[in-house]
């Protein structure tokens, strides 16, 4: 009888060590979980900078490319830049 009361409580403490691991891994878990979602977005935004930027430099190279004089590109230069931020507000507000 006493074998298995030995055996009983060595059970309970190997299975109470199980618990306390499991808790820590689930916290862990969650942690990691949150870095992971938040570095996700992190990057989504980043591609979105990087596209918005990409858009831009296009523009302003199809500005230098126009011909004629530099009133002309400036001019040129300032009403693609009013197109894009009409498209930028655009996308804001169907992203919303």
């Amino acid at each position: 009888m006493e074998g298995f009361l030995k055996t009983i409580d060595l059970l309970e403490g190997k299975l109470l060590s199980l618990l306390k691991n499991y808790q820590k891994l689930q916290e862990n878990n969650a942690s990691l979980s949150d870095t992971n979602r938040r570095l996700l977005e992190e990057l989504s935004h980043q591609n979105q900078k990087y596209l918005d930027l990409e858009d831009k430099f296009q523009a302003l190279k199809i500005a230098n490319t126009i011909g004629g004089s530099k009133d002309d590109k400036l001019k040129t230069k300032q009403k693609i830049n009013s197109l894009i931020r009409d498209i930028d507000k655009c996308v804001a507000l169907i992203s919303e």
